[in-house]
């Protein structure tokens, strides 16, 4: 019994391991299971609308610093089909980018009134 006692005191006497510190910026795209509907990847993004490019499904966004992965700049971002008809010239925008291979894609999208601009 006394041997047990000493090796539970042992144990708590022993220095917890510390978690690693993240020192290195995130990779562009937070790995995660395509069935968790849930997970976020990717990182948020504000920028104003430049052009809409139907044909190749595409908008050109002016967007603002995104700490740790780009600055502010203009860039061609891909983006689903179906949203491209709300897109317009102009509109201020929330949404998130990821980088699938060598391609910027923009997704959850949501447009912003004038007023915030």
């Amino acid at each position: 019994m006394r041997s047990r006692v000493l090796l539970v005191l042992l144990c708590l006497a022993l220095p917890a391991p510390l978690p690693a510190a993240d020192s290195a910026p995130r990779k562009p795209c937070l790995p995660c299971e395509e069935e968790d509907k849930n997970a976020q990847r990717g990182y948020p993004v504000r920028g104003r609308i430049l052009g809409v490019d139907p044909e190749r499904q595409q908008v050109l966004v002016k967007h603002r610093e995104i700490p740790g992965v780009m600055r502010a700049m203009t860039m061609v971002f891909n983006v689903d089909p179906a949203v491209l008809p709300a897109l317009k010239r102009d509109q201020e925008l929330l949404g998130r980018i990821e980088k699938r291979g060598k391609e910027w894609w923009l997704f959850n999208i949501r447009l912003l009134g004038a007023e915030l601009r």
